[in-house]
């Protein structure tokens, strides 16, 4: 889920790469969800509970594993809507719905969801959208 494009009276609120759509990179502008790892996992190995996991390489260098799963893959819109006050819109991730393929790769299932929000606040004259992120386990 990424919202790359956020406009209110006219103005831009978010940057967004000119070759957004042709480099096929999301992470390059609004707000990519990096998920289930934000961050790299050193030569694409870790271990967790005595057992080894390689997800794929995925930086420049071709050297880490990178941002997770979720951030290159369509989510399930599970609620939206708006009214007089505010307009909203929750995507929602799973690994064993969305990206089976993953579970190859990491510990267990995980399950992301994500509100973009935005109230009458964002229509003054700083506009700031809100977006929560709530994690769990599928178990939960």
């Amino acid at each position: 889920m990424n919202a790359y494009r956020w406009q209110v009276a006219g103005h831009e609120l978010l940057y967004l790469n000119p070759q957004f759509f042709n480099e096929n990179r999301p992470t390059r502008g609004g707000f990519p969800i990096l998920y289930p790892f934000p961050n790299r996992i050193r030569a694409g190995q870790f271990t967790w509970n005595g057992k080894t996991y390689n997800p794929p390489i995925g930086d420049p260098a071709n050297q880490n594993a990178i941002h997770g799963f979720a951030f290159k893959r369509a989510w399930r819109v599970v609620d939206q809507g708006a009214n007089a006050g505010a307009a909203w819109i929750t995507g929602e991730f799973q690994g064993a719905l969305d990206a089976p393929e993953t579970l190859a790769f990491w510990p267990a299932d995980y399950r992301c969801a994500s509100l973009i929000a935005c109230s009458t606040m964002c229509f003054k004259s700083k506009p700031l959208p809100t977006i929560p992120i709530r994690s769990r386990s599928p178990s939960d």
